[in-house]
C-alpha cells in the first residue's frame, strides 16, 4: 500500500472518529437565522473549543489530502500552517500537571477559549462599524511545552523551539515567500502550477507525521474526555440519579470504543511514518497516559 494511500485511509477513519466524539460529547446546537447553526452560550466550554478545533483540522486534513494527491504539494503546506496552528491552540488549552484543582483554565486560557467562540462580527448587519480583529495567541509557540512535568527530557525550551521552527517554516508558505514559490520550478519543464509538483520540502513523509500528530491530538482529547464523562458518571451514582447514571455509563462506554479506533489506526501511522526526534508525540502519549 503506498504511502499516500495509508494517510488518505487514516485520515478518513480520524474523521469519523472526531465526527462521533462531537455526537457523544457536546450539546446539539440550535438555528440561528441570521447566524446559522451555533451552541447556546452555556455550552461554549473548554471540550467544546477542542472538539470544534479537531472537527476544523479533520476536514482540513482531508483537503490536504486530495491536493496531494493531485501533487498540489506547495498548497498542502500552506494548510498544514493552519493545521499546525489549530493543534497548538488546543495544547494552549490543556491542563498542566502543577495546576491545582479550581486552575484550570487560567485566565489566559479562558480568554483564548472566548476569542474562539467570537463571531467574526458583533453586528453581521453592519460590519464596517465593528473594527474588532480576533487576537492571535502570542503563547501558541510555547504550548507543548506547558503541560509537562519538569523533570522531562523533553524541556519546554526545547519544544518551544521546535514548534517555533515548524510555523516558520509552513508560515514561508502561507505568505508565498521566495524560496518556497522556488520549489514550483520544475528546470527544463518550467514553473509547474497546476498540480503534479515532482519537488516540495513538504511532501508524503511529512504530511504523513502531521497525520500522526493529529491523531496523538485526538487520543489525548479523547482521553481527557473520558475521564470528565467517568467523573459525572461517579457523582450521578453518589447522587442516585439513574437517569443521569445511565445516560453518562452509555456515554464513556462510546468514548472508549472511540479511543480504540484511534488508538489502533495511529499505530498504522506511526509505524510508517516515524520519526526520531518526534516531541510532539512523546509529549501528547505521556499526557494521555497521567
Amino acid at each position: 500500500m503506498s504511502k499516500i494511500t495509508i494517510i488518505k485511509n487514516a485520515a478518513k477513519i480520524l474523521s469519523e472518529a472526531i465526527a462521533d466524539l462531537l455526537a457523544v460529547s457536546s450539546y446539539a446546537p440550535v438555528w440561528n437565522d441570521q447566524l446559522g447553526w451555533r451552541h447556546r452560550d452555556e455550552h461554549k466550554e473548554v471540550s467544546l473549543y477542542w472538539l470544534t478545533k479537531l472537527a476544523g483540522i479533520s476536514s482540513t486534513f482531508n483537503a490536504a489530502v486530495k491536493l496531494a494527491i493531485e501533487g498540489y504539494w506547495f498548497q498542502v503546506a500552506i494548510l498544514a500552517r493552519v493545521i499546525t496552528e489549530a493543534q497548538l491552540s488546543i495544547a494552549f488549552t490543556l491542563p498542566s500537571p502543577n495546576m491545582r484543582p479550581g486552575e484550570w483554565p487560567n485566565g489566559k486560557q479562558e480568554k483564548a477559549i472566548e476569542n474562539h467562540f467570537k463571531e467574526t462580527w458583533d453586528d453581521p448587519d453592519s460590519p464596517y462599524e465593528n473594527d474588532r480583529l480576533r487576537p492571535h495567541i502570542r503563547e501558541l509557540s510555547a504550548s507543548l511545552g506547558r503541560f509537562q512535568h519538569k523533570a522531562n527530557a523533553l524541556n519546554p525550551h526545547d519544544t518551544s523551539q521546535t514548534s517555533i521552527q515548524c510555523l516558520r517554516v509552513l508560515s514561508d508558505y502561507t505568505h508565498m515567500a521566495y524560496p518556497q514559490l522556488m520549489e514550483l520550478l520544475e528546470g527544463n519543464l518550467g514553473y509547474i502550477l497546476s498540480g503534479k509538483q515532482a519537488r516540495s520540502s513538504f511532501g508524503e513523509n511529512e504530511l504523513g507525521h502531521m497525520l500522526s500528530e493529529t491523531y496523538a491530538y485526538a487520543e489525548a482529547i479523547t482521553s481527557l474526555l473520558g475521564k470528565i464523562i467517568s467523573a459525572c458518571e461517579k457523582r450521578a451514582g453518589l447522587e442516585q440519579d439513574k437517569k443521569k447514571f445511565e445516560l453518562f455509563i452509555a456515554k464513556r462506554i462510546r468514548i472508549n470504543d472511540i479511543l480504540g479506533v484511534l488508538e489502533e489506526r495511529s499505530k498504522i501511522v506511526d509505524e510508517n511514518f516515524s520519526a526520531p526526534d518526534d516531541k510532539v508525540r512523546e509529549i501528547l502519549r505521556k499526557f494521555k497516559s497521567r
